[in-house]
């Protein structure tokens, strides 16, 4: 129909009541292409078409029909004769359409571009469901015979969105994933030497704002990282210059960094060190100078020793330092000296945190010691220019926070996300906060927490949506490092925990025949590991691994008797290394050295002023030493000899099968 005709239909069609003069003061309406002119007492009105925030709506009474008119927080209200009504309503509702039709094309035509690229995370449903809520709110009112079949594809869009509930959003991030795995097939198999894995893939072509990785031991986490950092650029979701990678430690960061290579030369992968300097070189326009106190721990604990020698020239320091050293259950200067060289950065953490007044009070005694050598050490560090790592943390979270430093990420990647401490969290977190629509992919595992004694904060992965907001949780469930009969061994070991996620795992690896995790009863560790030794070479595999494992380097064979080993068994490649040292690496067989009940789990405690710096560790005993022994179960490819002393066992051993 014709716009004049439709006019003169609608002219035909007003016949207001009686009703309207009396009750609603409207004494005449006219209708135009662009809106209503209504007639009243006091004065004459204009509503467009086009400000009417829902379409003109029908109420039926019994003598007449109303007509409700909203413009914005105005309601108008004719009151029309029954006969005809309901066809005056339509064809006024047909010039809404004509005004607000074309918004609502733009608007479902975005919001399906978006849902057919991007994933539909926590923000965009948000978005997709506050963008087509509003629109329902006014299309909902239409009647049928009104939408023009070009638009109703549109309108029920719109629809389906606003009423969506939980189980629609899960049903269509499914569907999302399924299209993308079967679309982006070739991708996923050429990738990697080895075809990914399906519970890799999805950890891929899911995006959502906040995402958690948990991947155990061996399950192919880097392989992960990459392939994720391959699939944004891929799909061209982001470029590389968004892209952000971290990782605890140097050796991670550089292995990711060589493992992403090939995918682009230009990635920053770094450490959270190497990212503070990044940050403060760009604000300051020069790169700070690193105290060399904060390089070398040697000389860092000299400083410590001749500022508390110097200190305690004066009586009311060694007033405090002899009740520090009571306090503290050490009783040697050199024993405080460790201790107070352990808790200077973790005081320094608390300062940033903001969590100093509290600790001030309820260790005075030792804050009367600690304090005034952190200040000397903070002096040192200004007179000398220079700051250490944790400036460098506090300064580039400074620098964010108060937007001195634009983050161009979009995208930011954590490996070892199990390992960080609080502090490099909230740099994360300002990173975050401070760059619309970034999104975090972290990738962890809390069954090798093993680093509380230096402020890594397993909650930050237990309790991940609590810190970073909503969130989804993948699992990696394959490992390729070990057999089935370790994995077993390892996860009912770490899992007597009830604190520690719940993983189900399987192994990709057949293994040797036997068992995985053998505990061999020994009177002589060395002539024991020995023999085993000799056991493994006589296997004939050619060219094997063997890592030789305990809890501390005192309890390891020195490395005379390694050396003498090395030279016994020169197909074997012997290595060494602390539980600690070892995260990260693999080998054929493991032997493990120290197991007496007195060295393992450590039975040092930790001062009650120490442990009010370190993150929480739950109730459950000895749980940071529990994964620290799953740390070394795992390290074997094919099989792990346990150390057994017939002579007070570790009880650890009485829990392995």
């Amino acid at each position: 129909m014709a716009a004049t005709e439709l006019l003169c239909l609608i002219d035909q069609l007003i016949a207001l009541h009686l009703f309207s003069r009396l009750f609603y003061g409207v004494r005449g309406a006219k209708c135009t292409k662009e809106g209503l002119h209504l007639k009243s007492k006091s004065a004459d009105s204009f509503i467009p078409f086009s400000t009417m925030t829902v379409p003109p709506a029908p109420l039926r009474g019994w003598l007449a029909q109303k007509v409700l008119i909203k413009q914005g927080h105005e309601t108008y209200v004719l009151s029309i004769k029954n006969q005809g009504a309901d066809e005056l309503v339509q064809q006024l509702q047909r010039l809404w359409i004509l005004h607000h039709g074309k918004h609502l094309q733009v608007k479902a035509h975005k919001i399906e571009q978006l849902l057919t690229r991007r994933y539909l995370s926590h923000h965009n449903q948000t978005l997709v469901r506050q963008v087509c809520s509003a629109l329902w709110s006014s299309w909902q009112h239409l009647d049928d015979n009104a939408v023009p079949n070009s638009l109703k594809p549109q309108v029920a869009t719109v629809r389906e969105i606003a009423l969506w509930n939980e189980r629609d959003i899960a049903e269509f991030q499914s569907a999302f994933v399924e299209h993308y795995l079967a679309k982006d097939a070739n991708y996923f198999d050429s990738i990697e030497s080895n075809p990914l894995t399906l519970a890799q893939r999805k950890a891929c072509v899911i995006q959502d704002d906040r995402q958690l990785l948990l991947a155990g031991a061996g399950t192919g986490k880097t392989s992960v990282i990459k392939a994720k950092v391959g699939y944004l650029l891929h799909r061209k979701l982001a470029q590389a210059n968004e892209l952000l990678l971290l990782a605890y430690g140097n050796d991670a960061a550089t292995e990711m960094r060589q493992r992403c290579r090939p995918l682009c030369n230009t990635l920053n992968c770094s450490t959270f060190h190497s990212l503070g300097i990044q940050i403060i070189e760009a604000v300051t326009g020069a790169k700070p100078t690193i105290s060399t106190l904060a390089t070398d721990k040697k000389l860092f604990k000299q400083f410590i020793a001749d500022t508390v020698q110097s200190l305690r020239q004066e009586s009311h320091f060694e007033r405090d330092f002899a009740l520090f050293l009571k306090s503290s259950s050490t009783q040697q200067a050199s024993q405080a000296i460790d201790l107070i060289s352990q808790v200077l950065p973790l005081m320094k953490h608390a300062q940033i945190m903001g969590e100093v007044e509290q600790l001030l009070t309820q260790f005075s005694n030792q804050m009367s010691v600690i304090m005034p050598v952190l200040a000397e050490y903070q002096l040192y560090l200004s007179n000398e220019s220079s700051i250490d790592f944790d400036d460098m943390l506090e300064r580039a979270i400074y620098y964010v926070e108060s937007g001195q430093f634009i983050s161009p990420w979009k995208f930011i990647l954590v490996d070892e996300f199990q390992d960080i401490s609080r502090v490099r969290a909230k740099l994360i977190q300002v990173l975050l906060d401070k760059k619309a629509g970034s999104q975090l992919f972290a990738v962890g595992d809390d069954w090798q927490a093993i680093y509380r004694f230096s402020g890594g904060d397993m909650r930050l992965t237990t309790e991940f949506t609590r810190y970073f907001g909503k969130s989804t949780t993948t699992y990696l469930d394959k490992t390729f490092r070990y057999p089935q009969t370790i994995l077993d061994t390892a996860s009912e070991f770490i899992c007597r925990n009830p604190e520690q996620i719940t993983k189900h795992i399987t192994s990709h690896t057949a293994g040797v025949a036997g068992q995985g995790v053998v505990k061999v009863m020994v009177d002589d560790e060395l002539s024991q590991a020995q023999q085993l030794l000799n056991h493994i070479e006589q296997r004939n595999e050619g060219k094997t691994s063997v890592a030789l494992l305990a809890r501390n380097h005192r309890a390891l064979p020195d490395k005379s008797k390694i050396a003498q080993w090395r030279q016994l068994y020169p197909e074997l490649i012997i290595s060494h290394n602390t539980f600690h040292g070892a995260k990260g690496t693999e080998a054929d067989f493991t032997i493990v050295f120290g197991l007496k009940h007195r060295n393992f789990p450590s039975q040092v405690k930790t001062p009650a002023f120490v442990d009010a710096l370190l993150p929480a560790q739950g109730a459950f005993p000895d749980a940071e030493e529990r994964r620290l022994f799953y740390v070394a179960l795992t390290r074997a490819k094919k099989q792990c000899f346990l150390l057994a002393p017939n002579d007070t066992p570790s009880y650890f051993l009485e829990e392995i099968a």
